[in-house]
């Protein structure tokens, strides 16, 4: 870093990290003594602009090569002119329920005593564990910035994060012409389709506003990927959160489980049809399979 952007500044540690060196550009370097053998880098855009495409290419290629991960990647689009108007159409849109991908939607506009507004913003889907990897703030930066009028400067701006900073780190580093995947998968974080009633968003035709913005963009949505129930999962999660509270109620009632059970379910069947089971069933079925099978010496 020190080679890009000069000698390291001592500053304050950050992230539950003990130490962090500050170098120009807003960049720094976090880290703890021997007794945690890992480091934080974060390049905000000014930092990544310094390293250029190439340089932060490089970047992503050690942090892969020595087993670091990404943990946040952030994107973001600038639109400038006369009036804008994108906070107001994301927000209509919204208002309307032609917002897709994302389940929640905040709008923003914090004012003085006389009525001035001091920011606009609208915040779509939800940070942390709670959300998709992807959260996205629409917002006026001019105001933000106090360095533009109203509407004439308004930002586009995604978080991508865990799993799904992983697979945009990777896209970007792939890409040969990062700028415009960076611009596919910024305008792919969530989408904006006419309610119609229907549940398929394949039914659901593109709103005229979000069509006309994307023009020949090909948006690109990256999803976390979620693992797989297993039957081992499945089994560990149903001693632990469902079996504890059966076998008190049984032995504090004097029943059986099977008794205990009935008393909620009476006779009442509750399987699937097989084509809608879930996955672990055709686990089960599959393990049942193998251990009836015959051997042979």
């Amino acid at each position: 870093m020190a080679k890009c952007l000069g000698p390291g500044i001592e500053a304050k540690g950050i992230y539950s990290y003990q130490e962090r060196l500050k170098f120009t550009a807003g960049a720094f370097l976090a880290f703890s003594d021997e007794s945690r053998p890992e480091c934080c880098i974060e390049l905000p855009g000014e930092a990544c602009r310094a390293f250029g495409h190439a340089g932060v290419l490089k970047w992503f290629a050690w942090i892969t090569e020595i087993g670091g991960r990404c943990t946040r990647v952030d994107i973001r689009l600038d639109f400038k002119g006369n009036r804008v108007g994108l906070i107001d159409a994301v927000r209509q849109s919204c208002e309307r329920r032609e917002l897709c991908r994302c389940r929640t939607w905040e709008p923003r506009e914090p004012r003085t005593n006389e009525g001035e507004r001091q920011g606009y913003s609208v915040n779509l889907g939800k940070r942390s564990k709670n959300g998709s990897g992807r959260y996205v703030r629409v917002y006026d930066k001019g105001l933000e910035s106090e360095k533009a009028a109203e509407g004439e400067w308004e930002r586009w701006e995604v978080e991508f994060t865990g799993d799904v900073a992983i697979q945009v780190m990777h896209r970007l580093a792939e890409s040969p012409a990062w700028e415009e995947d960076a611009l596919s998968l910024a305008l792919g974080a969530v989408e904006f389709r006419e309610h119609t009633g229907s549940r398929s968003l394949k039914r659901r035709p593109l709103a005229s506003w979000w069509e006309l913005l994307l023009g020949r963009i090909k948006a690109v949505t990256v999803r976390e990927k979620r693992e797989r129930s297993t039957l081992v999962k499945w089994g560990s999660w149903y001693r632990r959160c469902v079996m504890p509270t059966i076998d008190t109620m049984a032995e504090h009632a004097g029943m059986v489980r099977e008794a205990v059970v009935e008393y909620f379910t009476g006779h009442e069947r509750f399987a699937k049809r097989l084509e809608h089971a879930p996955p672990v069933v055709f686990e089960l079925l599959d393990e049942l399979m193998a251990v009836s099978q015959p051997t042979h010496p």
